[in-house]
């Protein structure tokens, strides 16, 4: 794992060898990493249960994910997937083939629906804590009464009902 990186993973994949994770990669808890696949267990049986002889093998990949990459909450990404430099992969992603730098990607199965770019400035335009009104909460903290309040007011302004 590269320089600057946190991730909330709660078990280690099988082959933690044939992952590669470059710099400042952000892995949000339940994040799955898949580097094998067993279904010649169930394929060996049927082909045992017809009298072949053939035999398959596990399937084995690589994954990398690149510099700059944050990776939501409950993703899983399967083997032989690259993730490129500067991208986002939305929480609950199912990333099943190389998601090219400069992406913002979702879905089940993982699709690049924009660019990193037009991420960032919308990031810096919907930030609520630009504006100087409301104190910035510390991560992990709990976040104050009065900036609360505010959060709250934001949230019920724009999903009335």
């Amino acid at each position: 794992m590269g320089e600057g990186g946190t991730y909330s993973l709660r078990t280690i994949p099988l082959y933690p060898n044939l992952i590669r994770i470059h710099d400042n990669v952000r892995l949000a808890a339940g994040v799955s990493f898949v580097t094998h696949d067993i279904s010649d267990n169930v394929v060996n049986a049927y082909l045992k249960q017809l009298g072949r002889k053939d035999i398959v093998h596990e399937k084995i990949g690589c994954i990398e994910i690149g510099s700059n990459v944050f990776v939501g909450t409950g993703t899983t990404i399967l083997y032989n997937v690259k993730i490129g430099n500067n991208c986002i992969i939305g929480a609950g992603s199912l990333v099943t083939r190389d998601i090219p730098s400069n992406s913002v990607a979702v879905g089940r199965p993982c699709k690049v629906i924009g660019s990193f770019s037009d991420y960032v400035e919308k990031m810096i335009k919907e930030d609520i804590f630009n504006d100087g009104r409301l104190p910035i909460p510390m991560r992990g903290i709990r976040v104050p009464e009065k900036t609360a309040n505010e959060i709250w007011h934001i949230f019920d302004r724009n999903h009335c009902f």
